[in-house]
């Protein structure tokens, strides 16, 4: 996967990570219950999808299905990296450092952060 998939994109992918296999009419379907948008802006997402080599089809008679030839982990991996970069100077650290002064935590959320690094601590 060369480029990273955009937000509206995210909705196809999800649709199909979820599902496996879908014609074009179940992914509208699946994609009109959460938004609004039209067949026609589905199916340019598929195809922009197509385009970015992210999703392939294949052809049963006259249906169309199309399946995801990426692993969603993989495009977490990639979305991280560039939040990362943009937000952080793509360092960890400093978005770690950021979320924890910023954001208000809970006991259990401390004692949480606090077994992951003794854990990570542990592995190293």
């Amino acid at each position: 996967m060369n480029s990273r998939i955009t937000e509206a994109e995210w909705e196809v992918m999800e649709c199909l990570w979820t599902r496996g296999n879908m014609a074009a009419n179940e992914i509208f379907e699946a994609i009109r219950q959460r938004k609004s948008w039209t067949d026609k802006t589905v199916k340019s997402l598929i195809n922009r999808l197509l385009n970015k080599e992210v999703i392939s089809f294949v052809k049963k008679g006259r249906r169309y299905e199309y399946y995801p030839l990426v692993e969603r982990s993989h495009c977490i991996q990639v979305e991280k990296r560039s939040f990362l970069e943009r937000l952080f100077g793509g360092r960890p650290m400093s978005a770690i450092v950021h979320f924890i002064n910023e954001e208000q935590l809970t006991r259990e959320e401390i004692d949480e952060l606090k077994q992951m690094l003794d854990e990570k601590r542990s592995d190293s």
